[in-house]
C-alpha cells in the first residue's frame, strides 16, 4: 500500500514543481501570488484563480491541484484565451467597421442635406425671409387701403421705418398690426437681407417679352435692367418636386394686365415663388398672382387683385390696397 500511495505523490510533486518555477520566473522571483496584483492575468486578478483554473495558496502561493483537474494543460487554457481574444478582436473590428459605416451614413445624409439645401433658404415657404415670413404686408413708408370694401389680409401687417397705416377698417387683417416699432423694424432688416439674396442669385434663363402664355420649370429667371409684363396666364410647373423654387428677377418694374393669372402645377407650392422687383410692382384689376412680391420701392394692388400663398413686401415705399385678398398663412 505504501508503494501504491507513494507513486501518485511523486507524480503530483513532479507536476507542481515546474509550474511553481514558472510562476516564480513570471512574477519576478517572488513565490507569493497577490490576487489583486494588476500585473497578473485577468482571471487571477479578478477572481483569485490562475489562468489554468488552479487556486493559489494564500500562505505560500503554491498552486493547489485539488481545484485544478486540468493543471497540467496550461497551454490548452492559454490557447482558449487566445482564441477568445481573437474573437473579441474580431468583434471589435466588426463594431469598429459598423461604427465607421454608421458615421459614414451620417456624413452621407449630411451631404445630401447640404446638397438639398442649395435652394432651401428660398424654398421652404419663407425661411429666407427671416422674421418677415410672419407678415402678409410689410411697407417702408405707409400702407394705404381705399374705401372699397372687401380687403382681406391673412398674416401680420407692418410699416417701418414709417408708421402710417390708412386704414383698417375697411379692411381687416387676421394678424397683428405693427405701425413702426422693433418688430416691424426687424422684419424690414430681414427683408433687406432677403432682397439682396434674391437679387444676387445667378440667372439661369434670361427672358424677354411678356410672361403670359409661358410654362416655366423651377429655376432662376431674369429680366435684367428691364420691365416685365404679364398678360394672360403664366404656369409654373413643379415637375412633381414639392420643393421646387422659382425666382423671377425683374430689373425695373413688374406690371400685370387685367385678369392675369399665375398658377403652380404638378405638386409645387406657391410659397416657393419669389418675384424680386428692382423698382415697383403693380398688379392689375382682377390679377390672381401667387408667391412673394419683394419690391425695392412700392407695391400697388388694383381693385380685385390678389396674392395667394405669398406676401406684398416693399422695402422703401408704400403698399396700396383696393378691395384685395392677400393670404400668407399657408407659408408660415
Amino acid at each position: 500500500m505504501r508503494r501504491s500511495f507513494a507513486l501518485p505523490q511523486l507524480a503530483v510533486g513532479l507536476a507542481v514543481i515546474p509550474y511553481a518555477v514558472f510562476l516564480t520566473a513570471a512574477c519576478g522571483g517572488s513565490d507569493v501570488v497577490d490576487p489583486s496584483d494588476a500585473s497578473l492575468p485577468l482571471d487571477a486578478a479578478q477572481d483569485g484563480t490562475l489562468p489554468d483554473g488552479r487556486v493559489p495558496d494564500a500562505t505560500t502561493g503554491d498552486a493547489s491541484d485539488a481545484a485544478a483537474p486540468d493543471a497540467g494543460l496550461p497551454d490548452a487554457d492559454a490557447g482558449m484565451r487566445d482564441a477568445d481574444a481573437g474573437l473579441a478582436d474580431a468583434d471589435a473590428t466588426v463594431d469598429a467597421e459598423a461604427g465607421l459605416d454608421a458615421e459614414a451614413g451620417l456624413d452621407a445624409e449630411a451631404g445630401l442635406d447640404a446638397g438639398g439645401d442649395a435652394d432651401a433658404d428660398a424654398g421652404d415657404g419663407g425661411t429666407l425671409l427671416g422674421s418677415t415670413k410672419n407678415f402678409a404686408i410689410l411697407a417702408g413708408s405707409a400702407i394705404t387701403i381705399t374705401a372699397t370694401p372687401g380687403t382681406t389680409v391673412v398674416g401680420d401687417v407692418g410699416v417701418s421705418p414709417g408708421t402710417s397705416i390708412l386704414t383698417f377698417p375697411p379692411g381687416q387683417p387676421v394678424g397683428t398690426v405693427y405701425a413702426g416699432g422693433p418688430v416691424a423694424g426687424q422684419a424690414q432688416s430681414d427683408l433687406t437681407t432677403a432682397y439682396n439674396t434674391l437679387a444676387g442669385r445667378a440667372c439661369g434663363t434670361t427672358l424677354s417679352g411678356d410672361l403670359g402664355g409661358r410654362t416655366l420649370a423651377p429655376g432662376v429667371y431674369c429680366y435684367p435692367g428691364t420691365t416685365a409684363g404679364l398678360t394672360g396666364a403664366l404656369v409654373l410647373d413643379a415637375q412633381l418636386n414639392p420643393n421646387a423654387v422659382w425666382v423671377i428677377q425683374v430689373g425695373s418694374s413688374l406690371t400685370t394686365a387685367t385678369n392675369s393669372t399665375v398658377t403652380v402645377i404638378n405638386g409645387g407650392s406657391p410659397c416657393n415663388v419669389y418675384w424680386q422687383v428692382g423698382a415697383s410692382a403693380t398688379l392689375g384689376t382682377g390679377t390672381a398672382l401667387v408667391g412673394n412680391v419683394v419690391a425695392l420701392t412700392s407695391i400697388s394692388l388694383v381693385t380685385g387683385a390678389s396674392i395667394t400663398g405669398g406676401r406684398a413686401l416693399a422695402r422703401n415705399g408704400a403698399v396700396t390696397l383696393d378691395g384685395n385678398a392677400i393670404t400668407a398663412a399657408a407659408c408660415q
